[in-house]
This record gives C-alpha cells, sequence and structure tokens, in this order.
C-alpha cells in the first residue's frame, strides 16, 4: 500500500482538492466561499511558523485577479468569481484562473539590510494612530515574473512576512523597482547605496 504523497505547496494542495472536492469540500451550497476559508486557514498556519513558499502566494490572488478580469474584489476572490460564473462552474472558473497564476514566478529583485538607523517612519504603514510597524532585519523586493506586480518581504530572523502587492496612489498594482525603493526609502529611509540588486 503507497504513502500517500504530502502537497510541496499551497498548489499541490489544491491540486488535490479539484481532483476530490466532495471530499474536502463535502456538500455545501458555496463551495468556493468554503474553500476560500480553507485556503485563509492554510496561510495563518504557515503565519503563526513565520513561513512563505517559493510560489505566488493565495494572499496575492485577489490583486492579481483584479488585474486580470477587473472585477470587484472588495468582498474576496471567491465572490468575484462565483458572481461571474454559473454555480456549477465556480471551481471550474477558479481551478481555470489558479493554472494561470500559479505559473508567476516570484522574483527576489533587490534587497537591503536594515540597521538601527532605518527607524519607521509611519508615512507608508501607520498602525492605529500613530503607531509605527516594526523595523525588519531585511527587506525584499519580489516581483511577480513577469507582470508588474511587486511585493515587499519583511525579515525578522528567522521570520519571513510578506506584504500587500504595492500600488500607486491611483491605485494601480503596476509597480517597478524603482517604485518600491521610494516606498522603502520613505518608511525606513533605505537610501540607494543601501540596496544590493540581484
Amino acid at each position: 500500500m503507497s504513502t500517500p504523497r504530502t502537497p510541496e505547496n499551497v498548489f499541490g494542495w489544491l491540486d488535490e482538492i479539484q481532483q476530490r472536492p466532495g471530499m474536502y469540500l463535502g456538500a455545501t451550497s458555496k463551495p468556493l466561499e468554503d474553500l476560500q476559508t480553507l485556503v485563509h486557514g492554510y496561510y495563518s498556519a504557515l503565519s503563526v511558523h513565520g513561513l512563505i513558499e517559493n510560489v505566488p502566494s493565495m494572499l496575492h490572488f485577489s490583486t492579481w485577479l483584479y488585474d486580470r478580469t477587473r472585477w470587484s474584489v472588495s468582498c474576496g476572490w471567491a465572490h468575484a468569481i462565483a458572481s461571474h460564473s454559473e454555480h456549477q462552474s465556480a471551481l471550474g472558473t477558479f481551478f481555470s484562473l489558479i493554472s494561470e497564476f500559479r505559473t508567476l514566478r516570484p522574483t527576489t529583485l533587490s534587497f537591503a539590510r536594515l540597521s538601527e538607523r532605518h527607524q519607521p517612519t509611519g508615512v507608508r504603514t501607520p498602525i492605529g494612530f500613530g503607531g509605527r510597524v516594526s523595523r525588519p532585519d531585511r527587506v525584499d523586493v519580489v516581483q511577480y515574473a513577469p507582470e508588474a506586480i511587486h511585493f515587499l518581504r519583511f525579515h525578522y530572523g528567522q521570520r519571513v512576512v510578506d506584504q500587500h502587492p504595492l500600488y500607486t496612489s491611483n491605485g494601480s498594482h503596476s509597480t517597478n523597482l524603482e517604485f518600491a525603493k521610494r516606498w522603502v526609502h520613505e518608511e525606513f529611509s533605505v537610501q540607494l547605496s543601501d540596496w544590493q540588486d540581484q
């Protein structure tokens, strides 16, 4: 009797759900919404352990979906897809989109190591009233190649945290390396000479 293979990442796990949706989702009237809840749980577990996977993050799927379709994702990707699919085909639409999304390559373009002189300003990431984000030890600029979607990866010792995709003042997620470096400069006073391009 063969031992079940452990999925290597979120997409291996989603492949299993696609093959056996009834086993994972049961008899539900809202399979995509239930799947979204499972995905959130998956990423909550990764977050608890400060882990990231070297594949596109499903936490960024809504951003990519909006850029790809211009569907409103204000209520989440599950609602957006279900609203634009017949009930029976919502899961099929999701997995078709996932087959595109998973081909993106998270590529580190540059990184900077931060020290005591790089204190958070709150210009870009204010928390509450006057709060500041914790200063990471290192910041990476990551691109979802070949798309123009970029995000920052914060390193806190052994713990790694991916931030939301960057966006411009007009709400566009089409950014570049220079934009990302400017963002980090405004928040942590990181100079151009601090960066090491890959």
